[in-house]
């Protein structure tokens, strides 16, 4: 599924345009200050019931190797999301 069949598919549940869908899903998904993004830069856990708990984390910094020259580099700490699922979304996709 992509943004797309997304759009349409909000659109046909809740008997809205796609326009005003397009809009909801963007207010929502928009890396560029939506309102994940912007709950993630906060350090805050958006937590929904029956689907699942996202965070943001500090990745620390560590010390890799390049699988070409076997050199040693440094790679450094990055925020990542971490998604953890919920049970009841575990037991109805398996």
């Amino acid at each position: 599924m992509n943004k797309h069949d997304l759009v349409s598919a909000v659109a046909d549940r809740n008997n809205v345009s796609k326009k005003v869908a397009t809009e909801f899903i963007d207010s929502l998904f928009n890396a560029d200050g939506g309102i994940l993004a912007n709950a993630f830069s906060r350090d805050e856990t958006v937590s929904i019931h029956g689907f699942g708990k996202m965070s943001g984390k500090v990745r620390p910094g560590r010390t890799g190797r390049n699988p070409q020259t076997g050199e040693a580099l440094d790679i450094p700490a990055k925020r990542v999301v971490k998604w953890q699922p919920s049970s009841s979304l575990l037991n109805a996709i398996n």
